[in-house]
């Protein structure tokens, strides 16, 4: 999934470069420069890091005033037994019956049939043979229902979009979630 996330953070600087080094577990995984141009000018480089490596996100906070962020911290699909399997880079054996996206705040209330909403708000590149039929929010939860329909041997791009709004109204920075759905042999991106 590359929704393998660094928290967000906020780093007090005009213009220049500035590095990083990211850790897991107390290993190295990478590094990377963010680069700011400007204020509307943002970029990064990276160092060590795997192809697929995405940054997205960067952009500016107004330092006079407060932060509000509404951001995916998860997404997984419930096995049979209940458990929580999340969906990333990873092969999947499970059929995916729901799939569930987890936020840092609550999300805004949907009808849970508004199929509009739904296909707006969760793209799957490439469709999928059913569709979501319907949503249930719960929490800091949404489960999309009926997300049968996965193909073997695919790998998908799931896009949740800024159609995806908080209970205060603040629109979901956009995340790509890629995964391979496979019976026995791992995903190679």
């Amino acid at each position: 999934m590359l929704l393998t996330k660094v928290e967000d953070f906020i780093s007090p600087t005009k213009t220049g470069s500035i590095p990083f080094t990211v850790y897991k577990n107390g290993s190295y995984l990478f590094e990377f420069s963010l680069i700011v141009d400007s204020p509307t000018a943002i970029s990064t480089s990276t160092y060590g890091a795997a192809p697929t490596l995405e940054i997205t996100g960067l952009g500016i906070v107004n330092s006079n005033s407060s932060s509000n962020f509404f951001e995916l911290v998860g997404a997984y699909y419930l096995d049979g037994e209940m458990n929580e399997v999340i969906i990333d880079r990873t092969n999947q054996y499970s059929t995916i019956g729901a799939f569930v996206l987890k936020f840092n705040a609550e999300p805004a209330f949907v009808e849970s049939n508004d199929t509009t909403w739904i296909e707006n708000s969760i793209i799957i590149t490439p469709s999928i043979s059913t569709g979501y039929q319907g949503i249930g929010i719960a929490e800091n939860r949404i489960t999309f229902v009926g997300a049968e329909g996965f193909s073997m041997n695919t790998e998908y791009s799931i896009e949740v979009t800024n159609h995806i709004k908080s209970k205060s109204g603040i629109a979901l920075t956009p995340r790509k979630i890629r995964f391979c759905y496979e019976p026995s042999t791992p995903c190679i991106f």
